[in-house]
């Protein structure tokens, strides 16, 4: 079923389109698809079979609201979801964390990210996570106005995190993934100053030359300097004009960038072509290349790794602490049993993005050349996951068992959608179109701002008799175009655009 290798086509044949700045516009897009999937989890999570509402701590309900109208079909939305598109968004992060740490150095890379990340994170717990859990308290029995619900919560607890918790995580995994930069860098043979140096030399003192790692021109060579200081001259903009792509090992027939595309670079944050700070190699080695080429050629050797990893990173934390808990301080939370697994598909990202746009660019023609393949895989696993989900349910095997069973069968699923989603959208995802290029401008001010939307109507939709499929058809649509509507509103704004 799985090839030991694949054939990558042409790049006229096989290469994604290419949007502003040289990002893939198709992974663009693909974030913003998660986004929206998120926002209908969210949506329909009050209508599960399995909702139900602790009147002592509301903050341990299901769900913000759990509604007497329920569906089993969401039982089954939800699991599906539940079981990829967190760790698919960290892989997603991933990506370009190690161009914008070549680029512009850790100390302004993580400054960056602290305005990118800890402001929206801020004001997100501190305002719209206590509007969207009111609603929740109401429910609960709670009769407090909401100032004094306000201080209540940011003073003495519960204080839910919300859908925020995922910028808290990100940012302790970038703090995590400078750290590891800056030590396999200093770690080169002659060091490495990477605050100094952010991306295209390394200075060999004693031998009164720089090395460049990864100049707009490409590989390693060796630049005199005048009296043994100084550094070489190097124009990018030349480069770009002599039509020398930022990567060198880019296809020369790479389309056109499409004037409306355009990709984050860490998920959300906007970013511009990269050059990547590269540790030196060995002779022969590709300095780019994090992952070994067999890898980014055929996908297949790539999928098996990536279960074992996350397998043996999610499986036992499942096992140790369950998997429903949670662990924090204040709004800065995470579950407990998917640590490890969030923080392997992060580190796939950032490996996988270790050579640049050219080895995420190899990797994306070897999936698009078996996307039927992939998508077929999705199928059959995520079908594994809910008879795994179902057994577990109805307590046809013990509990240690049945977690084993399901947690394998999430390994599994979590990987295939991995993989699927992108080789779909990098098939059929990169063609011009307004919507695509709108939702994914704004899906992180979509993913902040939809909680108190969603919670707020169901909360008003409480009382009608609607059923539960057409209250969770209603929630989704409306919280969708909502918090589409009010992120396009906010992002007209200079001040507010730049944060979002």
């Amino acid at each position: 079923m799985f090839p030991p290798g694949c054939q990558v086509p042409p790049a006229s044949q096989a290469l994604p389109a290419v949007g502003q700045g040289g990002r893939l516009a198709a992974i663009d897009r693909l974030r913003g698809a998660l986004v929206v999937l998120v926002v209908l989890h969210h949506a329909v999570l009050a209508y599960c079979t399995f909702g139900h509402v602790d009147r002592a701590d509301y903050a341990l309900s299901t769900a913000p609201i759990v509604d007497a109208q329920r569906w089993r079909a969401f039982d089954a939305l939800v699991l599906l979801d539940d079981g990829f598109f967190m760790p698919l968004l960290f892989l997603l992060s991933g990506l370009f964390v190690r161009g914008g740490l070549g680029r512009k150095g850790p100390g302004a890379y993580l400054r960056g990210r602290m305005r990118r990340l800890v402001l929206p994170f801020a004001v997100a717990v501190l305002t719209l996570i206590p509007f969207a859990y009111y609603p929740s308290s109401l429910q609960a029995g709670g009769r407090a106005g909401f100032p004094a619900f306000w201080i209540r919560t940011v003073t003495v607890g519960p204080w839910p995190s919300g859908p925020p918790w995922f910028l808290g995580v990100l940012l302790a995994f970038d703090v995590a993934a400078t750290l590891v930069f800056v030590l396999i860098a200093r770690g080169a043979p002659g060091g490495v100053d990477p605050c100094r140096f952010p991306g295209l030399d390394r200075i060999d003192r004693k031998k009164g030359e720089a090395r460049i790692l990864s100049s707009p021109r490409g590989r390693g060579g060796a630049a005199p300097l005048a009296g043994g200081g100084g550094s070489p001259r190097i124009d990018p903009g030349r480069d770009r004009r002599e039509g020398k792509g930022v990567f060198p090992e880019e296809p020369p027939s790479a389309p056109a960038p499409h004037p409306r595309s355009g990709c984050a670079s860490a998920c959300f944050a906007p970013g511009k072509g990269s050059k990547a700070l590269s540790p030196p190699a060995g002779r022969g080695e590709n300095p780019r290349l994090f992952l070994p080429r067999t890898v980014l050629s055929a996908p297949a050797r790539g999928f098996f790794l990536l279960v074992a990893l996350s397998g043996l990173l999610y499986l036992p934390l499942l096992l140790a602490v369950g998997p429903g808990h949670w662990v924090g301080l204040g709004p800065f939370a995470i579950q407990a049993s998917r640590v490890g697994l969030y923080a392997g598909y992060f580190a796939t990202g950032v490996a996988l993005g270790w050579g640049g746009r050219p080895s995420v660019l190899h990797f994306g023609q070897a999936l698009v050349v078996r996307w039927r393949l992939w998508a077929l895989l999705a199928l059959p696993a995520g079908l594994m996951l809910l008879a795994a989900g179902a057994i577990g349910a109805a307590g046809r095997l013990p509990a240690g068992p049945a977690l084993v069973l399901e947690g394998i069968a999430r390994t599994v699923f979590c990987a295939a959608a991995a993989f699927a989603l992108p080789a779909l959208f990098l098939r059929f995802g990169g063609r011009p179109s307004r919507a695509w290029d709108s939702l994914s401008a704004n899906s992180f001010a979509i993913y902040l701002l939809h909680y108190p939307v969603v919670t707020w109507l169901q909360f008003g939709l409480l009382a009608r008799p609607l059923g539960a499929p057409l209250k969770g058809a209603l929630v989704s649509a409306l919280a969708v175009a909502a918090s589409w509507a009010g992120a396009a509103a906010l992002r007209r704004v200079p001040l507010i655009r730049k944060g979002l």
